[in-house]
């Protein structure tokens, strides 16, 4: 993630659904806020081969990135990281996330 050796704060987010605002309720497994005051929204994903992000997933992570956004007020710079077993499939979808973390970055290094 090139992110070692710098400050980070590590922690995990939800909201419940809003039926009055008609906002969806979500969570997001676990957000690193940098000294540099980027934020990564992280996705655990576990697959038996690399994971391919679709359409309707692509949409998902919009729509919580939005979401983050809007209830907490954030006024810092946001990024998708996956954390996968294999790694992402190259489909065109793949642009959405700013980098990742695969099961050999996590037991091998």
């Amino acid at each position: 993630m090139g992110i070692s050796g710098m400050a980070t704060s590590v922690s995990t987010w939800r909201c419940a659904p809003d039926k009055e605002n008609g906002t969806p309720g979500a969570q997001i497994d676990m957000i690193i806020e940098r000294a540099d005051r980027m934020i990564h929204l992280c996705e655990m994903k576990f697959s038996q081969k690399a994971y391919n992000i679709t359409a309707d997933y692509e949409k998902k992570l919009r729509d919580r990135m939005w979401l983050f956004d809007t209830k907490t007020k954030n006024k810092k710079p946001l990024v998708h990281t996956f954390v996968t077993t294999f790694g992402l499939g190259e489909g065109k979808r793949h642009s959405i996330v700013h980098s990742e973390v695969t099961m050999d970055d996590l037991f091998n290094s």
